[in-house]
């Protein structure tokens, strides 16, 4: 990895990217440039399911794969705050960014984790796949 990650101050600080990573993508590529959907599965799931050898067992949709689904809705958009963000940094560098889409449910393993705003899962519940 380019820049390597030598320590583990250096790994956490880029978790504050993930949560707006899909969503960003989704309104900027998707709505604003054109990108096709099944392109945008592509990136956010498909590619790394084979980068990491989980596919098919992750980034798709079908018997026996990991029912992991992201819904999002066109009919809304989120503005990009600090405080709405799940995360130990005090900024963003996307602070007031209105982003077109809005993540409403995410589904991990078939269970509902995440709907209209409310996490329910509980911390350390997720799987180390790499």
């Amino acid at each position: 990895m380019t820049p390597p990650l030598r320590k583990q101050k250096d790994t956490d600080l880029l978790w504050d990217g993930i949560q707006t990573r899909m969503l960003y993508l989704f309104s900027e590529g998707v709505k604003k440039r054109g990108l096709s959907m099944k392109r945008f599965v592509e990136l956010t799931s498909e590619n790394a399911a084979r980068f990491y050898h989980r596919y098919p067992q992750k980034g798709c949709i079908q018997p026996g794969s990991d029912a992991d689904l992201v819904l999002i809705t066109e009919k809304e958009n989120t503005k990009i705050h600090v405080e709405n963000r799940k995360s130990n940094l005090d900024y963003t560098i996307y602070e007031g960014k209105q982003l077109e889409g809005k993540i409403q449910i995410v589904i991990k393993s078939g269970q509902t984790v995440y709907k209209n705003g409310k996490l329910n899962a509980e911390k350390g519940s997720g799987k180390y796949l790499v």
